[in-house]
């Protein structure tokens, strides 16, 4: 976990630092949501992870599977921490276009099912699934 920030404990654990509380309770709203639709449709249960909203000065320093950061306002689902992460910035690059009210939702819906399809170990990714 990031030094300073707060972790709500729930269905899935959320960290956030102390100034995102708000955008914090957003996010947790979309990604009960999003677990829930996906559990029923897939018929699965949904996968044991973390969920951490990272500010924009912490990004450098979020959990990753590699040495290199990812790029900024990028979303992503990494397998470094145990549980597994989501890891959100606080703020979405501004190449994810457009930008509606559904953005949001469904970028974090779209990592939510990197995490659900990740959940066991995968022989072979489908080249879709690996964006980067």
């Amino acid at each position: 976990m990031l030094p300073g920030y707060e972790r709500v404990d729930g269905a899935v654990p959320f960290v956030h630092p102390p100034g995102l509380a708000e955008q914090s309770r957003e996010v947790r709203r979309r990604l009960t949501q999003g677990a829930e639709a996906l559990a029923e449709m897939l018929d699965v249960e949904p996968p044991v992870l973390t969920v951490m909203l990272v500010a924009d000065e912490d990004w450098k320093d979020a959990p990753r599977e590699n040495e290199h950061p990812y790029p900024p306002g990028l979303p992503y689902f990494t397998r470094s921490t145990n549980p597994s992460a989501l890891v959100l910035p606080e703020n979405l690059s501004p190449d994810i276009t457009p930008r509606t009210q559904a953005t949001l939702p469904l970028t974090i819906w779209h990592e939510l099912a990197h995490a659900f399809l990740l959940q066991r170990e995968v022989v072979r990714t489908p080249a879709w699934l690996q964006e980067f």
